[in-house]
């Protein structure tokens, strides 16, 4: 595995979604995070006591808004991934709480809650990397309706269902050796993790720009055989 990354550290800091009283000292360049009740109350501080179902009732909808993680060029794309595959989003499953401490709860309390939803994945080719053709690998997404809370997260790209395409991930090693049970494998960058496959070509979500709309996926693939060959 490798060492955890700038982009590692970053999702790291994402990963608990922090209120902006706690802010100040995770280092803006990589994290700024603001979350609020979508009702533009303020949002809530450590020192307010609101009971968790209270928070639920008054706040249906929060939304949080973090700095994407961005990938400088393909050739960075490739190298911060520990997979490369080709992969059908086969299922989309309910989504899930995590408290303030990392832990799947069933209440929401606002105090650094995160929704999760969890999206599965069917490897369909391998490139590079320790995965399986026909394995299935999931990725937990933030964003998602769960414990009385829908919770919106932006700017996130999300795939989508019965879809196929080149992804590029990596292993959350932190979480791995904290031995959580979510987001043990995340995109490699906010964006650039995924590009649709479709007739041998690529498209990126609206907010990629690093392999343009109708590039070869055969192209593409011996980019990336031939940096990992001379990395």
């Amino acid at each position: 595995m490798k060492k955890l990354g700038k982009v590692q550290v970053v999702l790291l800091l994402i990963l608990g979604v922090i209120f902006v009283s706690s802010c100040s000292n995770l280092g803006k360049s990589y994290y700024d995070s603001s979350i609020e009740p979508a009702s533009n109350k303020s949002a809530l501080t450590a020192e307010q006591t609101l009971s968790l179902s209270e928070f639920a009732q008054e706040n249906p909808e929060v939304s949080a808004k973090v700095e994407p993680v961005l990938m400088s060029s393909l050739e960075n794309l490739i190298d911060e991934s520990d997979y490369i595959i080709i992969a059908t989003v086969t299922d989309i499953l309910p989504a899930f709480t995590v408290s303030a401490d990392h832990k799947i709860t069933d209440a929401f309390s606002g105090l650094g809650c995160t929704n999760y939803t969890p999206y599965l994945l069917t490897v369909d080719q391998v490139i590079s990397g320790d995965a399986a053709i026909n394995e299935t690998i999931r990725i937990d997404l933030m964003g998602g309706e769960a414990s009385g809370v829908k919770f919106t997260c932006s700017p996130i790209a999300y795939p989508e269902i019965n879809t196929t395409y080149l992804m590029f991930l990596q292993d959350f090693d932190w979480v791995i050796e904290h031995d959580l049970e979510y987001n043990r494998i995340v995109f490699t960058g906010s964006y650039d993790g995924f590009y649709k496959a479709d007739e041998n070509k690529l498209f990126p979500n609206a907010h990629s720009t690093l392999i343009p709309v109708g590039t070869s996926l055969q192209d593409v693939i011996e980019i990336i055989k031939d940096r990992q060959q001379f990395s």
